[in-house]
């Protein structure tokens, strides 16, 4: 009997090793709308986004697209997240796949944060350029500062041809234009492998020595002192002034190499112009909503006026990016 269980014991870890194995190499592409993700009351009573355009479903690396339409910023925002005082029109997309071009909110470009009203409807355009390709969800999204990010629709978009090719130029003040995809990038790249190097030299350097347990027991033991040397404090004290004296030399050659400098700029914007959106004719009051899940069916009980000179006819429901139809008019 023991020998059957040593042996169905052996073939269960055999059959669970190929199983883990075989779930390394099975990578399935996965997929989902980001939006569905934030709670009801996010989507339903913070940005309410429609109108939405997105000028191109396939996109050639350094080429540019847009997306335009409307958001109206509800009135009756939620006590719960920060109201919109300080936001950030964005882009919700998997990574750098795009960067962005230019961004336009009532006609005024937006390149940091403004403030919205609530209750206010605004326009906005956001110009991207393609840089990664492949098959990319494309959102809209509105950053609000003590909200987190507010995801609007989204869209599948195709960017063709090969990242190799992608540049983003620009021109600085002084009329120099350069490639910020590739700028200074062996800099980078030495000055990480600076001070990556002299991290581990200051690890390897302590870790020569007796580690963890022996130190816990001289610690415990109260010969805390002991455990560093003259040499230590000697070796401490060069590292210390060697990091000074790098970083003091390569900001003064920075400072001569570039000598003309900007500010960041960090600014909000206010006084964002809004839609002037007509004077509403129909007045309608919600006297009781039910949302029925297993059937995705709302029940609305509503008293409606109708202030103008014709008849009208309700046909559509929609909230949070969700249409909620009626069949004989739709």
């Amino acid at each position: 009997m023991k020998i059957l269980k040593d042996k169905v014991a052996k073939l269960s870890f055999v059959a669970l090793l190929i199983t883990v194995t075989a779930a390394m190499f099975y990578t399935p592409t996965a997929s989902a709308h980001g939006e569905k993700s934030q709670a009801a009351f996010m989507r339903m009573r913070t940005i309410h986004w429609f109108d939405l355009n997105w000028s191109k479903e396939e996109v050639p690396v350094n080429d540019t697209m847009t997306i335009s339409g409307k958001f109206f910023v509800f009135s009756g925002w939620p006590e719960t997240v920060d109201k919109p005082e300080i936001s950030f029109l964005n882009i919700g997309i998997p990574g750098p796949v795009f960067i962005r071009a230019g961004s336009w909110i009532g006609g005024q470009l937006v390149p940091r944060s403004v403030s919205l009203e609530l209750g206010e409807t605004y326009e906005f355009k956001v110009l991207l350029k393609a840089r990664r390709p492949g098959d990319w969800h494309v959102h809209t999204m509105m950053n609000v500062k003590g909200g987190g990010p507010i995801i609007g629709p989204g869209k599948w978009v195709t960017v063709t041809g090969s990242m190799g090719s992608f540049v983003n130029p620009i021109t600085t003040l002084t009329g120099e234009t350069i490639d910020l995809e590739t700028y200074n990038l062996g800099n980078t790249y030495f000055w990480h492998a600076v001070w990556y190097g002299i991290g581990l030299a200051w690890m390897a350097y302590w870790m020569r020595k007796p580690m963890f347990v022996p130190r816990l027991l001289a610690v415990d033991a109260g010969k805390a002192d002991s455990l560093i040397s003259p040499t230590d404090r000697k070796v401490a004290l060069g590292f210390a002034v060697g990091t000074i004296a790098i970083i003091a030399m390569t900001m003064a050659s920075t400072n001569e190499k570039y000598p003309i400098t900007t500010p960041l700029q960090a600014g909000l914007l206010r006084g964002i112009k809004s839609i002037e959106m007509p004077v509403p004719t129909v007045g309608v009051k919600i006297e009781d909503a039910t949302y029925r899940v297993p059937g995705r069916a709302m029940q609305m009980t509503m008293t409606i006026t109708n202030n103008g000179d014709s008849p009208i006819r309700l046909g559509e429901f929609n909230t949070a990016g969700v249409r909620f139809m009626d069949a004989a008019v739709a």
